[in-house]
């Protein structure tokens, strides 16, 4: 199976295998899995130039207590050539944003310590630009319509398709006009 395409699923470990696998495109082309989809027939083709690299290089603040979670979007956002960081405590977001410059914060609804709205409020008053993506799992539909009143940016149902967030970032890119290359800046 190919990870890439597949939701993460959060309680089976073995899918966080992320390997950088070569594919050949119906053209020839050799790339990694990560820069590839599967269409409906099954062959493998390259993905679109403008996902490969529109995001690229993006300062990202993963906000969730799960480690396996906080892994996951790691080594995904990496491998696509981001910076990542993250912080399993709410209280701390503000201070980590404030700390470096942010582009994206990825932010669980669900923690132990403040409830993901409480964080998303103290990260629109400290840095009302970043984009936020909020990650909720099904049974969180209020909390997720909460958030987008709140100004998030976009919200994520839990399992997600690494596709999705991507598609979540290159939305915010274009939305925020965020340099996509260092001559744009």
């Amino acid at each position: 199976p190919d990870y890439f395409e597949q939701p993460f699923r959060w309680h089976d470990p073995r899918t966080v295998r992320l390997t950088d696998r070569i594919a050949e495109t119906p053209e020839g082309d050799s790339r990694s899995t990560a820069e590839c989809s599967s269409g409906p027939d099954g062959a493998t083709r390259p993905m679109p130039s403008k996902r490969a690299s529109a995001a690229n290089g993006l300062s990202i603040l993963v906000v969730d207590d799960e480690p396996s979670i906080v892994e996951y979007l790691e080594v995904l956002l990496r491998q696509r050539g981001h910076l990542v960081r993250s912080v399993k405590d709410g209280r701390k977001a503000a201070d980590a944003v404030l700390s470096k410059p942010t582009h994206v914060v990825l932010l669980d609804l669900m923690m132990p310590d403040q409830h993901g709205l409480t964080t998303l409020e103290q990260l629109r008053a400290v840095s009302p630009d970043v984009g936020i993506i909020i990650l909720t799992g099904y049974s969180e539909t209020e909390s997720a319509v909460a958030a987008m009143r709140m100004r998030a940016d976009d919200h994520l149902a839990k399992p997600f398709r690494p596709d999705q967030l991507m598609d979540a970032i290159e939305r915010i890119v274009v939305a925020r006009n965020i340099p996509r290359t260092p001559e744009e800046a």
